[in-house]
């Protein structure tokens, strides 16, 4: 499995995207491709919770998914508006587009 912490902003370390991607088998796949999810923990953006992100993660891997762990801005750190939920959004586009 190859993990991975990847910073979607150079200004910001707390958005982050954790990779746990299945080493592929043709023995086990016979070509075909892998499921993915992305997991976003959660906490009303008031929090991310530990208990959503790696253990979920694992245990989609155990059921052979790729699982992405993204870990958002929170509301805490910014004002309660319309820019956090749309700086989300465009966070989870490039998680998608990153692992296509």
């Amino acid at each position: 499995m190859k993990s991975e912490v990847i910073k979607f902003y150079e200004d910001r370390e707390d958005v982050t995207l954790t990779t746990y991607v299945i080493s592929d088998s043709p023995e086990l796949l016979g070509g075909n491709k892998r499921p993915a999810i992305i997991i976003c923990p959660g906490g009303a953006y008031l929090s991310c919770s530990d208990r959503e992100g790696e253990a979920v993660a694992l245990r989609f891997a155990a059921m052979g998914y790729h699982a992405f762990v993204l870990v958002i801005q929170l509301i805490w750190e910014g004002s309660l508006d319309f820019l956090i939920f749309k700086k989300n959004w465009k966070s989870m586009k490039k998680a998608y587009i990153l692992h296509l």
